[in-house]
């Protein structure tokens, strides 16, 4: 079974990248890496500049870790970038998933309906354009809200869970 389904995963890899595929993968692709890109520029801004204020932003009763900070500030810059980058990197990573299947979603239904047409022949009727306008509404109301909202609110409820377990351990 495994095989079977090692096969099918190479297939539509191939299939991803074949001419009439392309633009359905790679625009919501590409506007994940500008999003991501975008994220991560702005996060490492937020902690440089953390770095740069902590010195002078200690509380009176840390005063004592001045000369510390002054004398290991090499090290403890570089364990905070490490630490805190990392917890960019999970934070952005993980959010973007939802942020992803958000995106792509409107390219995926194109994206099957083109897979439909050429590769198993079939195609879906033709519906007149206020049909399908009307159509795409009933579908949109039914399943977004119904469906999908209930889900990314579930998923959204556990990630925020989740991230401020982390950002309190800190």
């Amino acid at each position: 079974m495994s095989a079977l389904s090692f096969t099918y995963l190479i297939k539509g890899f191939r299939l991803s990248f074949s001419a009439g595929y392309r633009r359905y993968v790679f625009i919501p692709l590409c506007i994940n890496f500008l999003l991501m890109a975008i994220g991560f520029w702005l996060g490492l801004k937020g902690i440089s500049h953390l770095l740069s204020i902590l010195p002078y932003e200690l509380p009176a009763w840390l005063s004592w870790a001045n000369p510390i900070i002054t004398i290991l500030g090499p090290f403890f810059k570089a364990f905070v970038w490490i630490g805190l980058g990392g917890l960019l990197l999970f934070i952005l990573a993980s959010s973007m998933s939802l942020v992803v299947s958000l995106l792509a979603s409107p390219f995926n239904s194109l994206l099957a309906e083109k897979v439909l047409k050429q590769e198993l022949g079939k195609t879906i009727p033709e519906v007149s354009s206020w049909g399908k306008l009307w159509l795409c509404f009933k579908i949109f109301i039914l399943r977004f809200f119904t469906v999908s909202c209930l889900t990314h609110i579930r998923e959204l409820r556990f990630e925020v869970n989740q991230k401020v377990c982390l950002l309190t351990s800190f």
